[in-house]
């Protein structure tokens, strides 16, 4: 008996990729990238590292914004809480009558 054994060869992740040259041109190699053209080799935007170090900044200056806006947004509510104290503390301040001159007029009747 004769057994063939079927060897299953697998190719690393990160492998050069072959790219058959167009119009008899010879084939070439891709390490990165994608094949593009008769003999280059191009790179889509997000394999780029400046790609992700942009949305890293990005993401970061977004959420430094809206933190500084909800900061802003509680300091003025705070304030208008403040002034509206301030003007009940007012308003009932002068609303008090002066007690010792209308008590003692209310005496003489």
């Amino acid at each position: 008996f004769c057994f063939v054994h079927q060897v299953v060869v697998r190719q690393p992740v990160v492998s050069p990729k072959y790219c058959p040259g167009a119009n008899n041109s010879p084939g070439y190699r891709c390490e990165t990238g994608h094949c593009c053209g008769e003999t280059g080799c191009c790179t889509y935007y997000y394999e780029l590292w400046w790609f992700w170090l942009l949305w890293t900044v990005l993401i970061l200056f977004s959420c430094f914004c809206a933190y500084r806006h909800r900061r802003a947004k509680l300091r003025i509510q705070q304030q208008q809480r403040q002034r509206e104290i301030n003007l009940i503390a007012y308003n009932g301040a002068c609303n008090y009558p002066s007690s010792m001159l209308d008590l003692s007029m209310l005496n003489l009747f």
